[in-house]
């Protein structure tokens, strides 16, 4: 099974490729390569995809945000926290940004900053999936400091 997927993907990386070559500054076909990358697991590629996407195009929401996940996947929290405000300055109510940027706070150990922006996405978006199971464990995580 992920065989047949992973070969419809190197069909669509392929064509995207081709889309490139021939019009190198074609923003759709580097973003949606990006996300195929990524979602095959060539997270350090698919940033490079996204970069190019910024270069581009700075208002490309899709990019930051498919960059910051990215980075998430290399444990690299501090850099997607930067590629995730970048999302929220450009798109103030993208509520699986500032999830992913909880995220990113939770494994950093910040977990008062990580609650506010969990009580973010509760407020822009209520039925979330899984910000209320967070928002617990945060607030848990944090009484766990304060009794350490």
């Amino acid at each position: 099974m992920f065989l047949h997927r992973l070969n419809k993907y190197q069909d669509a990386i392929e064509k995207f490729e081709k889309a490139i070559e021939l019009e190198p500054n074609y923003v759709d076909a580097y973003l949606n390569l990006g996300i195929i990358l990524s979602e095959i697991g060539k997270y350090k590629e698919s940033i490079e995809k996204f970069k190019k996407v910024t270069n581009l195009d700075d208002s490309s929401i899709e990019a930051y945000f498919n960059w910051g996940s990215s980075l998430i996947k290399l444990k690299k929290y501090k850099e997607a926290i930067e590629k995730l405000k970048k999302v929220v300055e450009l798109k103030p109510d993208y509520a699986d940004a500032y999830f992913n940027w909880a995220i990113c706070l939770g494994e950093l150990g910040e977990y008062k900053d990580a609650i506010k922006k969990i009580e973010n996405v509760i407020k822009i978006k209520p039925d979330f999936v899984n910000s209320n199971a967070l928002l617990l464990f945060f607030k848990e995580k944090l009484k766990e400091d304060k009794n350490n």
